[in-house]
């Protein structure tokens, strides 16, 4: 059995998914990490290894987490023999207002940042079972809990993945596996600054959080033996709070 606790994330090749992934990596564990751009995740995989004295273990696999994982998983436990956490963190985001949003991108976000969750998640969840431990992490947003304006298909499938990280979490109780949600507000992302281009040149750019905050309670989350099962993580509440009192109409 590999000695090292493992933890599998997707997403990896930038943002929070690379974040997440170094800071596992300093914290002494493998990384399993997947992405859609295979240069990027390959540079993902550099910096990781860059963290260890020697090197650390850093499985890599250009995939689109719409399709089935299972052979990167049977790759891993292959290596390592064993998974103990799941960092649900791929997605992609569609801005625009909802009339103007073709279907094809409405079902392509609902695929990627929700079912393709849920997929992984049934694929890993039987390793769990079986050892009775690990934790999955949904990278969920505060867009699971808010209406923003111009991205109705974002935030439906992020109150999908909300609702579905409560609904998992229920049915593990009586097990020593653990479903987290974390809800991130602003996060300084590609995604974000294609996005919000002007929140950049306004004064709320000071309130964005850094992708490394919001791994380093990711991966908290993660090791925390504290940690709840069910436990909803919201990052940086206060950006949120005040949105949704200054458009109270979107509630």
């Amino acid at each position: 059995m590999h000695s090292k606790q493992v933890a599998l994330i997707t997403g990896a090749s930038r943002g929070i998914g690379r974040a997440t992934a170094i800071e596992f990596t300093k914290r002494d564990w493998t990384v399993a990490i997947c992405a859609r751009h295979n240069e990027r995740l390959l540079e993902t995989r550099r910096l990781c290894e860059d963290q260890g004295h020697p090197p650390v273990v850093c499985l890599t696999r250009q995939h689109d987490i719409r399709d089935s994982i299972e052979p990167f998983l049977k790759e891993i436990l292959d290596q390592c023999g064993r998974i103990d956490a799941l960092i649900n963190n791929a997605g992609v985001v569609s801005h625009k207002p909802f009339m103007k949003t073709p279907r094809d991108e409405l079902r392509g976000t609902i695929e990627t940042n929700l079912i393709a969750q849920m997929e992984i998640s049934w694929e890993v969840l039987p390793h769990f079972l079986d050892r009775n431990c690990g934790t999955i992490v949904n990278v969920i947003s505060s867009a699971g809990k808010f209406g923003f304006p111009n991205m109705a298909a974002y935030c439906a499938s992020k109150h999908g993945l909300l609702g579905f990280t409560k609904a998992l979490a229920t049915e593990m109780r009586g097990t020593n596996v653990k479903i987290i949600g974390v809800c991130p507000a602003r996060v300084d992302t590609e995604m974000h600054r294609q996005s919000y281009p002007e929140v950049y040149r306004s004064w709320l750019r000071h309130t964005i959080l850094t992708p490394e905050n919001v791994a380093r309670r990711i991966v908290d989350v993660v090791i925390n033996i504290g940690t709840r099962n069910g436990q909803i993580v919201d990052i940086d509440p206060w950006h949120t709070n005040m949105f949704h009192k200054m458009h109270g109409r979107f509630q």
